[in-house]
């Protein structure tokens, strides 16, 4: 089973879904402890869908699809690149 409770650090400030520098980088660090703390990559959606889970929200047309797909894309990008330079974790 994935452990996704590193993000919650990032999930629980009022300003998660900013996009302030300050949350960008808990975001990055929140992804950084989620990636040590699973022997393998975590698929987006299931992050897409943790976020989503943290709040409650399961519609298909809110705020929070939309941010969670957006952070999901942003965490998708930092495991291609992680794979496609072979870097080691």
């Amino acid at each position: 089973m994935k452990d996704f409770s590193a993000l919650d650090s990032w999930l629980k400030v009022s300003t998660w879904d900013s996009l302030h520098p300050k949350d960008d980088e808990r975001f990055y660090k929140a992804v950084y402890s989620m990636i040590r703390s699973n022997d393998e990559l975590v698929d987006s959606n299931a992050v897409k869908n943790y976020i989503l889970h943290f709040f409650g929200k399961t519609d298909e047309n809110t705020y929070h699809l939309e941010k969670a797909s957006l952070f999901a894309n942003r965490y998708d990008v930092i495991c291609n690149f992680i794979y496609e330079n072979k870097i080691a974790l």
